[in-house]
């Protein structure tokens, strides 16, 4: 299967060189059927943010990446490194 991010990235990118040619004169409803209107920039930057939402652990230290796959949550190969030095930055 091949990922979207290569293509998502392109998309977010394109967004935001039509700002710099468009401005806020061009207005795009995000998200569709939202009836909120926002500027190309605030496009790419709400897309940027639903596409590494994904990776961000929630309260309960789970990612939506993973879903309901323990193994990373539980085995201790599977870590950030960020995770990794905050946890040692605590000791």
């Amino acid at each position: 299967m091949i990922s979207p991010f290569p293509i998502n990235y392109l998309f977010i990118e394109s967004l935001k060189k039509y700002y710099a040619y468009f401005g806020d004169t061009l207005r795009v409803e995000f998200p569709f059927g939202s009836g909120t209107f926002v500027n190309l920039w605030d496009a790419a930057k709400l897309l940027s943010r639903m596409r590494t939402g994904m990776f961000i652990r929630a309260d309960d230290g789970k990612r939506p990446v993973h879903g309901a796959e323990p193994r990373y949550e539980k085995d201790p190969h599977f870590y950030v490194v960020s995770d990794r030095s905050r946890s040692r930055s605590k000791v």
